[in-house]
């Protein structure tokens, strides 16, 4: 089942355990991440990395994601990781992402709390 990130690391919160994140990157990652968590009966979380959203390769890999987490019997989250900018988080929302994060570690202190939100 398709989680949002808040909510499975809240419910890993209050129950004091960790929840694994692996980065994905076609449907043989994706089915043996899901497959470990099953048999382990753990929640996980699945990342794809900025790249996959920015050429377009998170088109494919989304809904092999979405199926998957669909088809499972332990909460799933499908999550950017660091996210190189606000077109590679717009990107990873229409194609059903559950969790996003985005990195400006490459801009200057000032610049970072200076960003604005996005609209």
């Amino acid at each position: 089942m398709l989680v949002g990130l808040n909510e499975i690391l809240k419910a890993a919160d209050e129950g004091g355990y960790a929840i694994p994140a692996f980065n994905v990157y076609n449907m043989e990652t994706v089915m043996g991440v899901i497959k470990a968590a099953e048999e382990l009966r753990a929640p996980v979380i699945m990342q794809f990395y900025s790249r996959l959203a920015t050429t377009g390769f998170a088109d494919y890999l989304a809904p092999v994601i979405l199926k998957a987490a669909e088809m499972a019997s332990v909460p799933v989250c499908m999550h950017l990781d660091h996210g190189a900018g606000y077109e590679a988080a717009a990107i990873s929302l229409k194609n059903g992402a559950s969790g996003i994060m985005v990195d400006f570690s490459k801009l200057s202190l000032e610049e970072n709390i200076e960003k604005p939100p996005p609209q």
